[in-house]
């Protein structure tokens, strides 16, 4: 090889040298300088590429999480189902954030093992979230107003929560708590509207979707509770409705999840008849100073009419009371445009055997009513300093419940507990003390954010609830 042709070749071969053996062709290179030269250079650089990759670099992400403990994917996979709950967010954004720079940190390997044990501390902070969620009966009650606020919440480790059930013109089931198809109380309403015009005109989703999002949930013991509005204008037509209610709830695969709530008699014996195994919550429930009072009873039974024992009356389009001294439950064209309650002196004999029967077998959410309105009054009497008064209101009904052998719920009726008069001056732990100390530690409690009650609050809740 002479002179010029080390001249030409040496140079390239260091370009392919330092191209980490790329295949580039010259000119310039004749038979003798390709292999005295670019064979070597190509030799030595895929050597070189070889024993780097020999190192001990970090593998890549599927393959570092491949290699994770039993226990160590469990959490990983558990934060990826709640990845919106605050502590498990936090932490797996500096797992992601970690691992996506492993090849230019140093210390990867321990700084991953410092993420994996900030994630195991968040996930079990989740996991005593639904624990106590569960022990102290916290129920999600914000209103979901479209299938991302159920996604959202779920996420964020809600166990349970409750979806407001209304009927368009034609009986399809619709998510919304007002009457209105816009979120109101006003035209245009939702049951005279057709599925078509709810679908291009509504504010409102088919309860087939907020399902669905459920549906990702219901087999880890989250549970929803259905608040069956209506059951549409004819009563004869209750069955029909409630089997198609039942097809939906099969065809989401969640009906062992659902429990029915209502503030109607009726629409729980409707449910129960083609539902029997699925859990009962009487809303509204117990009125004060109507209800469970021999003078009130007998001055009520005396006016009402003599063949039904009950009678509605209100101010439509937005609100209507039925007072109730029935043995049996009405049915009545509940919630149709119109909000429907109830004032019992007494509970229809009907409803309260179902109801002390699943309270007494231990069902889950079932046979339970509500003890809002006494609560609520309850807090008012406080805060107007007549609370001996309160003390012997709240203990009269929770005594009246305990004897019917029924369970108990109350709402707080509103953000938090802090916007109940008597209650705003409390810190939360306070609070919820003094809610739990009315009713009883069973009581189950509709919040508007029990996760955050759950893992915030967990030394002090178990501090309070076995207190009293």
């Amino acid at each position: 090889m002479n002179a010029h042709t080390l001249e030409k070749t040496l140079p390239v071969a260091k370009i392919l040298h330092d191209a980490c053996g790329e295949s580039i062709y010259t000119p310039y290179m004749n038979r003798i300088s390709f292999h005295l030269v670019y064979l070597p250079a190509l030799f030595n650089s895929r050597i070189m590429k070889t024993i780097m990759a020999s190192k001990e670099s970090p593998p890549p992400k599927e393959e570092y999480l491949s290699r994770l403990t039993g226990t160590e994917r469990g959490k990983v996979e558990l934060a990826k189902r709640y990845t919106e709950f605050p502590d498990v967010k936090d932490a797996i954004g500096v797992m992601e954030k970690t691992l996506t720079q492993q090849e230019q940190s140093e210390n990867f390997e321990r700084e991953m093992e410092s993420a994996l044990k900030n994630l195991g501390r968040a996930t079990d902070i989740l996991e005593l979230s639904l624990k106590n969620q569960e022990t102290y009966g916290l129920i999600d009650t914000r209103w979901m107003r479209d299938t991302k606020i159920v996604e959202e919440a779920l996420q964020k480790g809600r166990l349970v929560m409750e979806l407001d059930i209304r009927l368009d013109k034609e009986g399809e089931f619709w998510v919304s708590h007002a009457v209105g198809a816009q979120a109101s109380m006003f035209p245009p309403f939702i049951h005279k509207m057709t599925t078509e015009e709810m679908q291009t005109k509504s504010k409102r989703y088919p309860l087939e979707d907020g399902l669905a999002a459920f549906s990702e949930y219901s087999d880890r013991g989250h549970r929803l509770i259905l608040e069956l509005k209506t059951l549409g204008e004819n009563p004869e037509k209750f069955p029909k409705t409630v089997e198609k209610l039942e097809r939906i709830l099969k065809e989401k695969a969640v009906k062992e999840s659902i429990a029915v709530a209502s503030l109607s008699p009726g629409i729980l014996m409707e449910i129960h008849k083609k539902m029997p195994e699925v859990p009962l919550i009487l809303n509204g429930g117990i009125i004060p100073g109507i209800s469970y009072t021999e003078k009130t009873r007998s001055l009520l039974e005396g006016i009402l009419p003599a063949d039904r024992k009950w009678r509605a009356f209100g101010l439509a389009p937005f609100e209507e009371i039925v007072v109730c001294a029935s043995e049996e439950s009405p049915r009545w064209a509940d919630g149709q445009g119109i909000q429907t309650g109830y004032a019992f002196t007494r509970l229809p004999t009907d409803l309260l055997n179902i109801l002390k029967e699943q309270h007494a077998s231990g069902k889950k959410l079932g046979g339970v009513v509500s003890l809002s309105m006494i609560s609520n009054l309850g807090h008012v009497l406080d805060a107007l300093g007549a609370k001996e008064r309160a003390r012997e209101l709240r203990a009269y009904y929770r005594n009246v419940v305990d004897e019917l052998g029924l369970g108990k719920m109350a709402s707080t009726w509103g953000q938090t507990l802090g916007t109940m008069p008597g209650l705003r001056h409390l810190k939360p732990e306070q609070q919820m003390r003094t809610f739990k100390k009315e009713f009883g530690e069973s009581t189950l409690i509709y919040t508007k954010s029990p996760e955050k009650w759950a893992h915030k609050l967990p030394k002090e809740l178990e501090e309070f609830m076995t207190v009293y």
